[in-house]
């Protein structure tokens, strides 16, 4: 619904500009790392809450643990601020928000600060948090604040002597978002909030403005450019208010990072915080009582092990069909962080004298089952490799399949690659990039493949390290 309605203004651009009316829209989100964000996380995973139908609360010591990025991940706050970031973008391109000549624009921001306004709704009475008018009341010496909500409306008294309350206080109204106003404006200008490109790998033009970096990952430079440009405006120290001879940007970034090292939190990822990749396909007999995967599947496990090295561990069973695999199937498909699924034509139905075409029902269940188990971790996390005509159901219409090449293994690698870039977790930048580079020399080597795969590697490699 708000996703529609800010599309409406959007759609609405050249009317609004042919009125001399510019859109200029400011969205400032926390950032995920923050000390902030952490508390929401480790309240959302927290065993120790109590409501009015449970027990009374029990502090257990040891339920407390780490959070491992699994739990960012899987957290609703990182859910809904994924999906808002990934409209936004969308709106960025679809209506061309994103040139610097366009007089109407989007800005995204993150702030390591708690957001912590509240305004609810009572009946036709609203409510609001009593922080939006600390400026007003902080002249008044005084320790606690009295009140612990403002409230918008007032009772007044109608012709027949009658109390009616609900009636708008039209100047509570102004002061409220005027509060709102300021509290907004006093985040987005503060030192420690972070520009868009210096916070995600959105750079205005490519990458994803989803893809939040860590804290020893984020950029300033941005930051720092938009201070010098507003220093050489006024000549005016945007932090201490005082004229200064020059602004210096690694003196600014030295005291801002050592701002950020005590308000943001980072996970330090070990070894059991890899990529864990399973690989489903069908088998290919190769004996009377021995069956093997497949060799694109093959191809594909050993080109990501010699890739990643032990960055990601791949699963691709190897047993042969009407063994009892169940218990050892769904362990290894709960373990994985990632799924690849190869649907070759195995089966074929007449419909309506029409022919269609299935892979086997094993790889079906396997894909909907991983599709549901990472839902809230990633959900981007499932790859279809799909030959020819494949049917593959509705379930995976929304996903981003690829074609599956049976006749050059190399160019599937390249899907892979593609698809790693965009949704792995646990894999850097600079690890891809690698492989990438590996892959570039793997498929030189081999005479047969065409020169468009290798372009598309290149492209690929291009806007990896963009």
């Amino acid at each position: 619904m708000v996703s529609n309605a800010f599309e409406n203004v959007f759609k609405s651009l050249q009317e609004f500009n042919n009125n001399k009316t510019f859109v200029k829209v400011q969205f400032l989100f926390p950032y995920i790392y923050s000390d902030f964000v952490y508390t929401l996380i480790e309240a959302e995973n927290s065993g120790n809450f109590h409501s009015f139908k449970d027990s009374p609360f029990d502090l257990n010591f040891s339920k407390l643990r780490n959070m491992d990025m699994a739990d960012i991940y899987s957290s609703l706050i990182h859910i809904a601020q994924k999906n808002s970031l990934e409209h936004i973008q969308s709106f960025i391109e679809k209506y061309e928000l994103n040139f610097e000549k366009n007089v109407n624009t989007i800005q995204v921001r993150f702030t390591p600060i708690g957001l912590n306004i509240c305004t609810f709704r009572i009946n036709n009475t609203f409510f609001t948090d009593p922080i939006l008018a600390t400026r007003k009341d902080i002249n008044r010496n005084k320790l606690s604040i009295t009140y612990p909500l403002n409230c918008f409306t007032k009772e007044v008294v109608n012709l027949h002597g009658e109390y009616i309350v609900n009636k708008y206080d039209f100047e509570k109204v102004k002061e409220c978002t005027d509060g709102l106003e300021g509290n907004f404006e006093y985040l987005w200008h503060h030192p420690s909030t972070l520009y868009c490109k210096d916070a995600t790998e959105y750079d205005g033009q490519d990458g994803l403005l989803s893809k939040i970096r860590r804290p020893n990952e984020l950029h300033l430079d941005q930051k720092v450019l938009r201070l010098n440009d507003a220093w050489k405006k006024n000549q005016e120290d945007i932090h201490h208010h005082h004229l200064i001879s020059k602004f210096n940007p690694a003196s600014w970034k030295g005291r801002i990072r050592y701002w950020l090292k005590d308000h943001l939190r980072d996970i330090n990822i070990n070894r059991g915080d890899n990529e864990v990749i399973f690989i489903s396909c069908c088998w290919v007999k190769v004996t009377s009582s021995h069956y093997s995967p497949s060799k694109e599947a093959i191809s594909i496990k050993n080109w990501l092990l010699e890739d990643f090295n032990r960055s990601v561990k791949v699963i691709l069973l190897d047993v042969n069909p009407g063994m009892f695999i169940s218990e050892e199937l769904y362990e290894k498909l709960n373990s994985a962080t990632l799924g690849i699924f190869l649907l070759t034509s195995e089966i074929k139905v007449i419909d309506h004298d029409n022919e269609i075409e299935y892979s086997r029902p094993n790889i079906y269940h396997e894909v909907g089952y991983l599709m549901a188990r990472l839902k809230s971790w990633n959900n981007g996390g499932i790859l279809p490799l799909v030959s020819n005509m494949v049917n593959t159901g509705s379930n995976l219409m929304d996903q981003s399949k690829r074609t599956l090449n049976l006749e050059i293994l190399e160019s599937n690698y390249i899907h892979v690659l593609d698809w790693l870039n965009r949704t792995a977790v646990f894999l850097s930048k600079e690890e891809i990039i690698l492989a990438v580079k590996k892959h570039i020399v793997r498929v030189d080597l081999n005479p047969h493949i065409e020169t468009e795969y290798k372009e598309k590697l290149k492209l690929l490699l291009g806007e990896i390290i963009k």
